[in-house]
C-alpha cells in the first residue's frame, strides 16, 4: 500500500509539491485548499488517516492551531506516533513540540 500524503495549501508552494508527489507515482496523494477553486479533494473525501501532512499555507498567529486542527481531522502520524493520546494530551504535546522548533 502506498503511503498517503495530504498537501494542505495549494498555492505557489503547495501545488508544485502536490504535482511532484502525484507524478512520482509513489504516493496516494490528496490536495486541499480553503480556496475551492484550488482544492483537489474535499476534506470529507480525504481518508481519516494519512502518513504525511505537508503544510503549505502562510504563517499567521493562528498557524499552530490551524496545523493541529488539520492533524486531528486527518490523524496525521507524528514522528513519535503519539496519536494514541487523548485529544487534549495530543494537542498539548504537539504545541510544546512546535514551540521548541
Amino acid at each position: 500500500m502506498k503511503p498517503r500524503v495530504l498537501v494542505v495549501g495549494l498555492g505557489e508552494v503547495g501545488k508544485p509539491i502536490y504535482e511532484l508527489l502525484v507524478e512520482s507515482g509513489q504516493y496516494e496523494v490528496y490536495g486541499y485548499d480553503i480556496d475551492k477553486s484550488k482544492t483537489v479533494n474535499r476534506l470529507s473525501d480525504i481518508p481519516n488517516k494519512v502518513d504525511i501532512l505537508h503544510v503549505a499555507f502562510p504563517y499567521t498567529n493562528k498557524f499552530i492551531n490551524n496545523v493541529l486542527e488539520y492533524m486531528e481531522k486527518i490523524r496525521a502520524r507524528s514522528h513519535d506516533n503519539s496519536l494514541n493520546c487523548s485529544s487534549r494530551m495530543y494537542r498539548k504535546h504537539h504545541l510544546n513540540m512546535l514551540r521548541e522548533i
